[in-house]
């Protein structure tokens, strides 16, 4: 069973209404309000529109459209927004039994035991909240598009069942478990230093994600997480895989892509809004990342 609430400036006492032994989804179309942020499950904060400022044991995050933070029942906080427009935000909460029914499914039983336990960091206060952009697969997508469809007409109940929060916990879990990799992949000796570098990358990364047609340095990203220049490199890429410079370029080609496949537009405006100074440039990083040059993508969107 789950609690469905539609939230507004003079309904949310619902929030306190809930009962037992059910999930909880609440949109809420709110401009001005200041929460304090209980948890009775595993909890995923997603926002459509403007920006939701959060609280989550001590640390800020400001939540702005198309990025999550996610939360466990260890977790404690506040959320206020103060808007001239609506702030639209999605917040969804499952409870523990779920989520360990679901993982003990995932899990592998013959698989070796980590140094830091998915299992462990999930249930527990080493919990490390989570901070993210959607992106075009997992739990992000999957938020984007129910969103997507829910905010065009919020007066109607969504049809959910018990499948959705089963799917829903499904990518949630996928999540962490690519989180905790990471943790695993920073190079210091004690988890709590590792959690605390991984969310410093993770605001440097956040920026990459909703600037990066912009004329970033790596001096710039690397500020954001208030570390050294060397320092973030070397960080980020034991964490993600790849160099901060090589992560923009990635995400500036992969917007290119999209662009391109949409067709409409030529290469050369492509190349200058994906933060490229012209299009040779553009050209030949596109063949270098793809194997092919931008042209033959926009030869096929224009047949």
């Amino acid at each position: 069973m789950y609690w469905f609430n539609l939230l507004n400036e003079h309904n949310l006492s619902l929030l306190h209404s809930r009962p037992k032994n059910y999930h909880a989804l609440n949109y809420s179309i709110l401009k001005d309000a200041q929460l304090s942020s209980t948890f009775q499950g595993f909890s995923i904060v997603y926002v459509c529109e403007g920006v939701e400022h959060h609280t989550l044991n001590g640390r800020s995050y400001d939540v702005a459209p198309g990025q999550y933070l996610l939360s466990n029942p260890y977790c404690s906080g506040h959320v206020y927004l103060k808007s001239r427009q609506a702030v639209h935000g999605l917040c969804i909460d499952v409870l523990p039994g779920m989520f360990q029914e679901v993982l003990s499914s995932l899990l592998m039983p013959m698989e070796p035991e980590a140094t830091i336990s998915l299992h462990d960091m999930l249930h527990s206060g080493d919990f490390l909240e989570h901070y993210a952009t959607t992106e075009t697969r997992g739990l992000g997508a999957f938020l984007h598009h129910f969103t997507n469809q829910f905010r065009h007409h919020p007066e109607v109940l969504p049809a959910l069942d018990e499948s959705f929060f089963y799917h829903l916990t499904e990518l949630y879990v996928a999540d962490y478990k690519e989180i905790v990799k990471r943790i695993q992949s920073v190079h210091a000796v004690k988890t709590y230093v590792r959690k605390d570098i991984l969310r410093l990358l993770a605001r440097s990364k956040a920026l990459m994600d909703d600037r990066w047609s912009d004329p970033l340095s790596v001096q710039d990203i690397a500020r954001a997480g208030n570390m050294s220049k060397y320092h973030f490199s070397r960080m980020f890429q034991s964490a993600y895989g790849v160099p901060p410079h090589r992560y923009l370029w990635q995400k500036r080609l992969e917007y290119g892509r999209a662009m391109l496949r949409i067709g409409g537009r030529s290469a050369l405006d492509i190349a200058l809004q994906c933060g490229f100074a012209d299009l040779a440039s553009f050209s030949k990083a596109y063949k270098q990342y793809y194997g092919e040059p931008p042209s033959k993508i926009l030869k096929i969107s224009t047949i």
